[in-house]
């Protein structure tokens, strides 16, 4: 394998993640059986991995990529209250999203340094 492929497969496997993760925010899902708030965890998860993944390929600074998440994350809500997909906007969804972007850039900023062996 070329050593510029690695790179490619990271830009591919994210903007893939990225798109997963935008249709499956407007797509109707059930939590009936989920226990209450249970979603919360998984938007945070979601928004944490969206940073955590950014390719380093695609160097941003972190307000750029904390930024980018949040703002995913805002306009995917906003488009729930607003499309007709038997999803709703949530403001605690916009919580998680953002707290979870944020836990993203930590651990991005924690496995870097380690990769650097800086403390």
């Amino acid at each position: 394998m070329r050593n510029d492929a690695f790179p490619a497969l990271q830009k591919v496997f994210w903007t893939v993640y990225v798109t997963a993760l935008a249709v499956s925010s407007l797509t109707p899902v059930d939590f009936s059986g989920a226990p209450a708030d249970s979603d919360k965890a998984m938007h945070l998860l979601a928004y944490l991995l969206l940073v955590a993944l950014w390719p380093p390929a695609w160097n941003r600074s972190a307000p750029f990529m904390f930024a980018f998440a949040a703002g995913l994350g805002i306009a995917l809500e906003a488009a729930q209250g607003i499309l007709p997909t038997g999803r709703f906007a949530d403001p605690w969804d916009v919580l998680a999203n953002c707290l979870g972007a944020g836990l993203g850039l930590v651990a991005l900023r924690a496995w870097r340094r380690g990769a650097e062996g800086r403390p």
